[in-house]
This record gives structure tokens, C-alpha cells and sequence, in this order.
């Protein structure tokens, strides 16, 4: 029984490495779209340069490109919209019933807590 909780839990350790790289790809693959940007033309026609008058100038990229982002978390949501959907979302990928109840209690002392946390900016802001 011991080796198979094992085997689990090293698939579970796999899996979220591979998440992590996974984020780490996307999120640097990001950085090399929007740091390494340069324009796909000149901005001076080569044909246009032997003539006399202004060069023609081509049309500028945008100066501000917003950052594109993979999460879907919302800038504005609360800790507890997006920690009790990624407990709710373990819990059913675990197999293991003991460490399937220990994500219950990881779920329910986290939304205790932020609760907690909430009631309190809550009195403080009036």
C-alpha cells in the first residue's frame, strides 16, 4: 500500500513540474515576443530614397502593446474565488483518500482563514 501512495505521489510531483515548466515556457516565450520586438520594415522606403522630398514613412507600431496573460485569474478577484476553485480541482485529482481529506482540511482552513482576513478589511474600511 505504501508503494503505491508513493508511485502517486511522485506522479503528482511529475505533473506539477510539468506545469511549472509549462508556465515557465509560456510566461518566457512572453518576454521574447514583447522585449524583442522590432519593426518587420523600415520606416524609410528603399525605393523612395533616390527621389527628391520627404521619405515616405511607414505606418509605426503601436507604442503601448499590452501584455497578453495566460491567467485566468482576474486582476480584481478575491483570494477566495481563486484558491477554493484550485482546492475543489485537487481534491478531485487525487486519488489517494488520505491525502484527498488533507486538501479538504488544507480547503477548509484556508477559507477560514480568508474570511477571517476579509471581515477584517471589511471593518477597517468603514
Amino acid at each position: 500500500m505504501d508503494q503505491m501512495e508513493a508511485i502517486e505521489e511522485k506522479q503528482e510531483r511529475r505533473e506539477e513540474l510539468r506545469e511549472r515548466r509549462q508556465l515557465q515556457r509560456a510566461r518566457q516565450l512572453d518576454q521574447q515576443l514583447y522585449s524583442q520586438r522590432e519593426p518587420l520594415f523600415n520606416s524609410y522606403l528603399p525605393s523612395q530614397s533616390l527621389r527628391s522630398g520627404p521619405p515616405l514613412v511607414s505606418n509605426p507600431f503601436p507604442t503601448t502593446v499590452l501584455p497578453k496573460s495566460s491567467s485566468p485569474i482576474q486582476p480584481g478577484s478575491d483570494d477566495i474565488d481563486v484558491l477554493i476553485p484550485f482546492f475543489d480541482w485537487r481534491i478531485n485529482q487525487t486519488s489517494n483518500a488520505e491525502k484527498s481529506r488533507k486538501w479538504e482540511q488544507a480547503k477548509d482552513i484556508s477559507y477560514e482563514r480568508l474570511k477571517g482576513k476579509k471581515i477584517k478589511n471589511d471593518m477597517s474600511d468603514d
